[in-house]
């Protein structure tokens, strides 16, 4: 699985890689075909404006004028730009799982079925 993760619509099951997928899909008691998958929307830290982030410290309509501190709250961003996301939310479009991993996942379900007396 490349890519974003992926997460079962309106629940709060997330795969990360392939293998929990199949495993999950494995054991799971739902048909293939009714497992809803959405691919994951990263979310990412917000950068802080240090006006907001002093509005309370501030004067009505006052400004920061500390340069050392706008060039700290500019490092500051710049790193929050440069970040990974800090976790994952259900996206807008949904996953189709491959064919491969589909006949992997009714395989394995199929020997189960054949061991359990």
């Amino acid at each position: 699985m490349a890519g974003e993760p992926l997460v079962i619509f309106d629940g709060d099951r997330y795969f990360f890689d392939e293998d929990s997928l199949r495993d999950y899909l494995i054991d799971s008691d739902s048909e293939l075909a009714d497992v809803q998958l959405c691919i994951c929307d990263p979310n990412y830290p917000s950068e802080i404006d240090p006006a907001d982030h002093f509005c309370d410290d501030l004067p009505e309509d006052g400004e920061i004028n500390d340069d050392q501190l706008l060039a700290a709250f500019d490092l500051l961003n710049e790193m929050i730009r440069q970040s990974q996301p800090l976790s994952w939310s259900e996206g807008e479009f949904a996953a189709r799982l491959p064919q491969s991993l589909i006949d992997e996942v009714t395989t394995a379900r199929a020997e189960a079925c054949e061991v359990t007396p």
